[in-house]
């Protein structure tokens, strides 16, 4: 994976599926135009194949994507990019996602814009004002970021920082926050309630979903409201979701 370009600021993440090294060239600076244009800043992602992009889309929150409806996968063409765009349909964070393919496969189209809800589907030989038409437009979307906020914890009279996209989740019991991080840390608060910590969070990316437990909706890779429980990525971890908080779940699973 190849990540282009980063800003002191960030606005929005950016990632191209490599369509050919002199394609994903014209469009990278395409993109780059677009976002000095939009006075946006970016980070912008090339993958080399549709395994690398499905890693980048699990471990960050992408704001725009670019790629081809078909890749040879051995011998055979498929439509690889069209896959992994219904997959991703079904996941929360990216229900809402620009989609933009570049693409020979004409016989998609209609595939693409009724039932992937796509942003837009140029041919491979796309005028570079229709691109970055797009472009501008997929710049627009507002994406909710809650990289900078923090929770303060005691310890032996100390007060420690820890950012709320580094939560994975919150359980409370006997009296004691539980606070999973991602890099595996398992921090024990006391004297500190769940609501207390959710007000100082003031994080939209934590959710209640029952009485003694927060999700941070970056985490979680599966969301069954019929069932009521949650899965988080990468493990197999359901957490329940209790009987009055699942208006609360989904609305919060909305939120962009």
């Amino acid at each position: 994976m190849t990540d282009l370009f980063e800003g002191e600021s960030l606005d929005k993440r950016i990632l191209i599926v490599n369509c050919g090294n002199k394609q994903t060239e014209r469009i990278a600076g395409l993109v780059l135009e677009a976002a000095a244009k939009e006075d946006k800043t970016i980070k912008l992602y090339i993958a080399r194949n549709i395994t690398e992009a499905e890693s980048l889309l699990n471990d960050d929150d992408i704001d725009i994507l670019i790629l081809d409806a078909v890749y040879k996968k051995e011998k055979q063409a498929e439509y690889l990019g069209i896959s992994l765009v219904e997959e991703l349909r079904e996941m929360d964070k990216y229900v809402l996602l620009p989609v933009i393919f570049i693409t020979s496969a004409v016989e998609m189209r209609e595939h693409a814009y009724k039932e992937l809800n796509c942003l837009s589907f140029l041919p491979e030989a796309f005028e570079e004002d229709a691109l970055l038409k797009v472009l501008r437009k997929a710049l627009q979307y507002s994406t909710y970021r809650d990289e900078e906020n923090y929770v303060l914890l005691r310890k032996s009279g100390m007060l420690y920082p820890i950012q709320v996209r580094d939560i994975v989740y919150v359980e409370m019991e006997n009296r004691l926050l539980f606070i999973h991080l991602k890099d595996g840390r398992l921090l024990k608060v006391p004297h500190k309630t769940m609501q207390e910590l959710y007000e100082e969070a003031d994080a939209a990316c934590l959710v209640q979903c029952n009485k003694s437990m927060l999700v941070n909706r970056a985490y979680v890779s599966e969301i069954n409201l019929l069932k009521e429980y949650l899965v988080l990525r990468d493990t197999q971890i359901k957490i329940p979701i209790g009987y009055h908080y699942r208006d609360a779940v989904r609305q919060g699973f909305q939120q962009k």
